[in-house]
C-alpha cells in the first residue's frame, strides 16, 4: 500500500456552490498492517453550526445554530443549501427529524419544543413543559413519540400527533459519591430510543463533571428499570443503542466511553476516547462507534472495543455532534465548521 497520504480536492464554483469554501486533506494513521487512509473531508463553511442530523433519506444534513435561532438544510454531499428555518431558539441544542420525514424537531435555551414542517419549513406548533434549557430530544422508531431531556431534571414522553406530554420522568439525581458535587445533579444531557421503542435511556449529571448518571426507562411499564452509570462517574453527554437494540452505548465527559447489555445491565466494554467527550455516533450497521472529542474524532470496532482509526481535524474545537448517514457512507461532524468524511464502501 502506498505510505504516503492521500489528498482529494474537489473543485466546485462559488456560484453554484457557496456552502463550501475547503476540501481537507485525507490524512494516515498507522495500524497494524501499515498506514491506512482515512477519510477525505469537505469543510462546510456554515451559519448554523450545532446540533446535526440526517434525513431519513440521506439525501440533506439538518444543522442548528449553537449560537442562533436558524436551521439550515443542505444537500449531501454538496453543502449547497436548500432552506434556512429561523425562530428555533435563541441557542439550539438539538435536532430530529421524524423518520417519515414530515417533522422537524428542535429545542433548546428557550425551553421550547418546535416542531416544523420538513419540506416548506412552516412551524407547526410549539410545546411548553420545561423549566429549563432543552438539552436533548429525540423520534421513536415508528415517529409516534418524542423524547426530551433538560437541565430542569426531566424526561418528558410526547405524542407527536397530539402534542400531549403522556410520560414525565424525574432524573434520579445525586447519587452517593466519594466526591461533593458544585452543579445540580439529575440535569438531562442526552436521550434515546431503544430500537423497538420499549425502552429510553436518559444520562447527565451535574455540568460540574463530578456526578453523571445514565438510566433506564421501561416505557410499558413507565418505571425506572436500571440505573446503568452514577455514584461518582462524571457526567455522561451521549448515549446510542445498537441497531439491534442489544447494546447501549455511552460517552462521559472524561473521555470514557462504556457499553452495556441492554438485557442484563453488565458491561460489555470500555474504550478511552480523550478528555472532553461530547458525542457519539454508531452507524447503521452496528459495527463502527464514532466518538468526538477536541479535535478529534475516533472510529471504533464495537465489535471488539478497539480503535480502528482518528480523525484529525483541524479547528481548535470541541466535535460537538456526530451523525452517520442512514447507507453508512457518510459522517457528519460540528465543531467550529461542519464536516462531512466520506467512509468507503460504508463499512
Amino acid at each position: 500500500m502506498n505510505s504516503k497520504p492521500r489528498y482529494i480536492v474537489v473543485k466546485r464554483s462559488m456560484k453554484s456552490l457557496p456552502a463550501i469554501l475547503s476540501v481537507c486533506a485525507a490524512l494516515a494513521v498507522y495500524g497494524a498492517d501499515g498506514p491506512k487512509p482515512v477519510p477525505a473531508a469537505r469543510v462546510w463553511d456554515s451559519s448554523a453550526t450545532g446540533p446535526i442530523a440526517f434525513s431519513p433519506d440521506g439525501a440533506e444534513l439538518l444543522t442548528g445554530g449553537d449560537g442562533g435561532n436558524v436551521l439550515q438544510l443542505r444537500k449531501v454531499p454538496s453543502g449547497e443549501l436548500e432552506r434556512t428555518i429561523e425562530g428555533a431558539g435563541t441557542v439550539i441544542r438539538s435536532v430530529a427529524i421524524s423518520p417519515n420525514q414530515k417533522l422537524i424537531a428542535s429545542g433548546g435555551s428557550d425551553e421550547i419544543l418546535h416542531l416544523w414542517d420538513f419540506h416548506d419549513g412552516h412551524e407547526i406548533r410549539t410545546e411548553k413543559g420545561h423549566t429549563a434549557v432543552i438539552q436533548s430530544i429525540a423520534f421513536s422508531s415508528d415517529g409516534k413519540t418524542l423524547a426530551s431531556g433538560g437541565s430542569d431534571k426531566t424526561v418528558r414522553i410526547w405524542a407527536v400527533k397530539s402534542g400531549r406530554t403522556e410520560l414525565k420522568f424525574h432524573q434520579p439525581g445525586k447519587i452517593a459519591g466519594p466526591r461533593p458535587s458544585d452543579g445540580i445533579p439529575g440535569q438531562v444531557f442526552a436521550v434515546a430510543f431503544s430500537p423497538d421503542g420499549t425502552l429510553l435511556a436518559s444520562s447527565g449529571g451535574d455540568g460540574a463533571g463530578e456526578y453523571g448518571e445514565l438510566v433506564l426507562w421501561d416505557l410499558k411499564s413507565k418505571q425506572l428499570r436500571q440505573s446503568l452509570l452514577g455514584g461518582g462517574e462524571q457526567q455522561v453527554w451521549a448515549v446510542a443503542f445498537t441497531p439491534d437494540g442489544k447494546r447501549l452505548v455511552s460517552g462521559q465527559v472524561n473521555g470514557k466511553v462504556k457499553a452495556f447489555d441492554v438485557a442484563s445491565g453488565a458491561r460489555a466494554g470500555e474504550m478511552e476516547a480523550g478528555e472532553s467527550l461530547r458525542s457519539i455516533a454508531i452507524s447503521p450497521d452496528g459495527r463502527i462507534l464514532a466518538t468526538g472529542t477536541h479535535q478529534s474524532i475516533k472510529l471504533w470496532d464495537l465489535a471488539k472495543n478497539a480503535l480502528k482509526r482518528t480523525l484529525e481535524s483541524p479547528d481548535d474545537f470541541m466535535v460537538g455532534s456526530l451523525a452517520f448517514s442512514p447507507d453508512g457512507k457518510w459522517l457528519a461532524s460540528e465543531g467550529r465548521r461542519v464536516r462531512l468524511w466520506e467512509i468507503p464502501d460504508g463499512k
